[in-house]
């Protein structure tokens, strides 16, 4: 946790000639039964996609995360990949797909990350985000 919070520190404190959005996890869904539903957290994006933050993980654990988003623009939409680092999991490395649609000024993203190792789970995440 305390790499990720000098992670967003760092961030913060960058001079902002690009604009930041701040991102607040939500709800996922598991593809196998077990897993905590319930990612409540929070984050920063770069304009260039570099991503940063903290959330309650699929294990009920404190998880922080550096990572990157890369989309592209199809229609109101972006849609594109995620990778990153993650604390809190045995396999600490995650990609996902990602949708972003723009609402009222915000930005609701879908991230889709496939199951990884044998008793995995294919998972969905929502995570809203607003500029900052």
């Amino acid at each position: 946790m305390t790499r990720a919070a000098l992670v967003l520190c760092v961030l913060m404190a960058a001079p902002c000639a690009h604009a930041l959005e701040v991102v607040m996890h939500g709800a996922s869904y598991h593809s196998r039964p077990g897993y905590n539903n319930h990612n409540p957290g929070f984050g920063l994006i770069t304009a260039e996609g570099w991503a940063a933050g903290v959330y309650l993980n699929s294990y009920r654990r404190p998880s922080a995360y550096v990572g990157r988003i890369v989309e592209t623009t199809v229609g109101p939409a972006r849609v594109g990949v995620m990778g990153a680092l993650a604390t809190g999991y045995t396999v600490p490395a995650f990609g996902a797909l990602s949708l972003a649609v723009p609402i009222d000024g915000c930005t609701v993203r879908l991230l889709v990350a496939p199951k990884v190792g044998r008793n995995g789970s294919t998972t969905a995440h929502i995570m809203v985000g607003v500029p900052w």
